[in-house]
């Protein structure tokens, strides 16, 4: 399992990387890459680096299980010395910070084995959606396409 984490993420490092948006607006919490502030309900909430860098790839994968290998290389870099504890402790602390329980709509979930998932729960059926529940409520923007009204600094 471990192996093959590694080798996905060589193929992804020779892969040319399409530029990410800037700010990320899922339901109540809106996260600026570029200044690196996240915010939930219009509230700066406080995140240490890694807090932040985690929250980011967790948002940008909603719905996908992210491997604890490819957590770990994204946030932590390939040679960094990790714990798997380490992973869990930054997770609960965005889980906490952020909302991001079945109560707010959200559940941020350990796959036994394997990783975390970051899933959006519909209100209505209580049913958890990936890419086609997020459609409607996720809104990414580059610097050019900042709704109106909003600056990038």
């Amino acid at each position: 399992m471990e192996l093959l984490a590694r080798l996905e993420a060589i193929a992804r490092r020779g892969k040319p990387q399409p530029r990410q948006p800037e700010v990320i607006e899922m339901g109540a919490l809106r996260v600026n890459c570029q200044t690196r502030c996240a915010q939930r309900d219009g509230a700066l909430v406080d995140l240490s680096a890694k807090d932040f860098d985690l929250l980011v790839l967790f948002l940008r994968n909603v719905g996908r299980l992210l491997s604890r290998a490819e957590i770990r290389e994204t946030v932590w870099g390939p040679r960094a010395p990790f714990s798997s504890r380490t992973l869990d402790t930054h997770v609960s602390r965005i889980r906490d910070r952020l909302g991001l329980t079945p109560s707010h709509g959200w559940r941020l979930a350990a796959v036994y084995g394997y990783g975390y998932r970051l899933q959006h729960i519909t209100r209505s059926t209580g049913d958890v959606g990936g890419d086609d529940a997020m459609r409607g409520s996720l809104r990414l923007y580059s610097a050019l396409e900042q709704p109106s009204g909003e600056s990038t600094g």
